[in-house]
């Protein structure tokens, strides 16, 4: 039986924990919350690019298209599981397709359906034998692949946004200033 645990090391966390303290919460959410979309973008394009083609597609719904990414804030579930969590980024399946999405991620096992109907029109009672689908796992090979490198491009896309921000504030400081002196030049005697 494979092991469903992993393990990996990234480099710079608590550099980028005191960064996000000193910036401040609202400023320090946005920069992790950029981040972490960024950082998250190639395993989702690996979660879709590896999603199977289901080419008898229901309604013309396909497995690719209700694939998601969501990154979401601290929720009232973290508070009171007493999780420090701040931010959390999920790639989920969406409307009909999760069925089939579970399905093919987890396989089946074989089961009988008995029915009474047939197009619609009642009928005698007869039995279908749906057969086992064996697990096509795409999340999880994406999950596995890119665990540490996103992990990684975490911490180092929130040190550069943190750097792109204190940069821009610094610009707009430096505006300021230069306003103020030359407001105060012209008024000047």
């Amino acid at each position: 039986m494979a092991s469903n645990t992993f393990s990996f090391d990234i480099q710079g966390g608590k550099e980028c924990e005191e960064a996000l303290l000193e910036i401040g919460s609202v400023l320090g959410t946005k920069a992790a919350r950029t981040a972490l979309k960024k950082a998250m973008q190639p395993m989702f394009q690996e979660v879709v690019n590896s999603a199977p083609i289901n080419t008898g597609a229901i309604s013309g719904i396909h497995l690719r298209d209700c694939i998601k990414l969501k990154i979401s804030g601290r929720t009232n579930k973290h508070r009171k599981q007493g999780s420090d969590t701040f931010l959390s980024a999920s790639i989920y399946t969406t409307g009909p397709a999760n069925d089939y999405a579970c399905a093919v991620e987890f396989g089946r096992n074989a089961y009988v359906v008995e029915r009474d109907t047939l197009f619609g029109r009642k009928t005698r009672r007869y039995k279908i034998h749906i057969g086992a689908v064996a697990p096509n796992p795409f999340m999880r090979t994406a999950l596995y692949k890119h665990a540490q490198s996103t992990s990684q491009a975490v911490i180092d896309g929130i040190m550069d946004e943190i750097g792109r921000i204190s940069a821009n504030r610094n610009k707009i400081a430096q505006q300021k200033i230069n306003a103020m002196y030359r407001r105060s030049a012209k008024l000047a005697p």
